[in-house]
């Protein structure tokens, strides 16, 4: 005996295609996205830290710090030029761009040069590195002080005026004994030839078969040309600007003094001119 043929549900399927075009309907005309601006500020903190790259980025191609400066305000931080060298000293402490972190560097030098209509300027005081190391008139020997990195005022500049393709000099080094430094540092000071410090030079440390690498101007509340690396005992390091003429070798620690029950190492400092 022939089964019966079984026909569709037909009031089934005409129930989906129904809900289905109500769907769209609803989805395009009825209910739409509404698409809303995320502001800066409210964003992710990777995010920012990617969106500061792109406005330091932006800021080494065309050198428009007005921009730079009404980008960076969107994001809301206290204070820019510090957050941008923080980041910078992370990204190179993590091995990330070293061309990304110059740029950061770069721009965080670039907004400490701001000086306040109306404002003088700092003046420069004895043995600040830009004030041709003569604190005594009538003294012509370079003999600069270092201040404690924590107290120390950072150094004002107008816009740098390095010389292209002229390699910087040693015009000092020195060993010198503070116990306000947090531990053994070579501390570098680059400047142009009129003495204004020079942010973005690339330093380039070495000992035992190894190296580091890292930029002047990352530690924007010493100095926008000014860079520094830890020392160890009982090893011997070099130092050279990749834009200098020759290196500086030799620096070491030594025990120096004795504050409250616990030895001093001494530290180094370098001067680089661009004649």
């Amino acid at each position: 005996m022939d089964q019966p043929i079984r026909r569709p549900p037909w009031f089934m399927i005409t129930a989906l295609v129904i809900g289905i075009v109500l769907g769209l309907l609803s989805a395009w005309y009825w209910f739409p996205v509404e698409r809303i601006d995320t502001h800066p500020a409210t964003m992710r903190s990777d995010f920012k830290d990617s969106y500061r790259v792109a406005i330091a980025s932006a800021f080494e191609a065309n050198g428009d710090l007005g921009r730079a400066q009404a980008r960076l305000s969107l994001l809301q931080d206290e204070n820019p030029q510090e957050v941008l060298s923080s980041q910078a000293q992370v990204m190179m402490a993590s091995g990330g761009s070293q061309n990304e972190a110059r740029a950061l560097g770069l721009l965080a030098a670039a907004l400490s040069e701001v000086v306040a209509p109306g404002d003088g300027g700092p003046e420069t005081g004895p043995g600040d590195p830009t004030d041709g190391g003569n604190s005594d008139p009538g003294s012509s020997t370079l003999s600069p002080t270092i201040t404690p990195i924590s107290t120390q005022t950072p150094i004002p500049t107008l816009t740098p005026t390095a010389t292209a393709g002229a390699p910087f000099t040693v015009e000092l080094f020195t060993e010198v004994c503070d116990p306000d430094l947090p531990g053994p540092l070579i501390q570098v000071f680059v400047l142009d030839a009129t003495r204004q410090p020079v942010p973005g030079v690339e330093v380039v440390v070495r000992w035992d078969g190894e190296e580091d690498r890292f930029f002047t101007g990352l530690k924007i509340e010493v100095g926008p040309g000014y860079a520094d690396f830890s020392m160890e005992p009982g090893v011997e390091y070099s130092l050279s600007l990749v834009l200098g003429d020759q290196p500086v070798t030799g620096l070491a620690t030594h025990e120096c003094d004795i504050v409250d029950g616990s030895p001093v190492f001494s530290s180094w400092e370098i001067i680089f001119v661009q004649p």
